[in-house]
């Protein structure tokens, strides 16, 4: 699972990068930030790295103060946030206390708030909605080697197509399950939704009396390979 980062790149915000990063990696899950934004304009080439990530966390801290006592934010984390937005990638808006409502950044959405004096307590909050993310966003699996799936293709959605999983966790193996497999550009992937970061997942495909199985393999290993049998 990969979680885009928006946040300020400067001193103030560095603890986003010191706790933040590494509570994103205690739950198995991969941080993402674009910190080759040179300047205020979010790149293309950030918002398509946001367009393929699992969620987003935007860091609406406090950047200059106004003259009605509160703070603007950073640009680009609010352009980040709206291109989540749009692109409906689960995202969460960390606002710091006294920073500008700014309503159309996320549509009036549920946000948390954060206080550096209680910075611990967003860290709690974050921390819940991380674990929430992980086990209820699908893991999205590429099927390789090219040549097998070469092989599949004309038969997804005809008569007899069959695509499963047997997930392996704790030592027990749970019953075959099956799902859809999604031709996307760069090849077949597949969505299984609830995988603990911890199980072994194994992807079988079978059509017109042929069957493709995998080992299994770590539901992080972002792609799984098939052979026939």
């Amino acid at each position: 699972m990969k979680i885009f980062v928006g946040y300020g790149y400067n001193d103030r915000d560095k603890w986003v990068e010191s706790y933040v990063f590494d509570l994103i990696r205690a739950f198995g899950a991969e941080p993402i930030a674009g910190k080759e934004i040179p300047g205020e304009k979010l790149e293309d080439g950030v918002r398509q790295t946001i367009k393929t990530s699992d969620a987003l966390l935007g860091f609406a801290t406090r950047r200059a103060k106004m003259k009605n006592g509160k703070y603007t934010t950073h640009q680009w984390v609010k352009d980040e946030i709206i291109t989540a937005l749009e692109s409906s990638i689960p995202f969460i808006e960390v606002r710091e206390k006294c920073v500008d409502p700014q309503l159309g950044m996320a549509g009036g959405r549920q946000y948390l708030v954060y206080e550096p004096s209680s910075r611990d307590l967003c860290l709690v909050e974050l921390a819940k909605a991380i674990g929430k993310w992980t086990r209820n966003l699908p893991v999205k699996l590429q099927l390789l080697p090219e040549s097998v799936t070469q092989a599949i293709r004309p038969f997804i959605g005809k008569p007899g197509f069959r695509c499963s999983y047997r997930v392996l966790q704790n030592g027990v193996e749970s019953r075959l399950k099956e799902t859809s497999l999604t031709p996307q550009k760069g090849g077949l992937f597949v969505l299984i939704p609830g995988l603990n970061p911890l199980a072994l997942i194994q992807i079988s495909v079978e059509a017109v009396g042929k069957q493709w199985n995998s080992d299994y393999e770590s539901v992080d290993a972002v792609s799984i390979k098939l052979q026939e049998f």
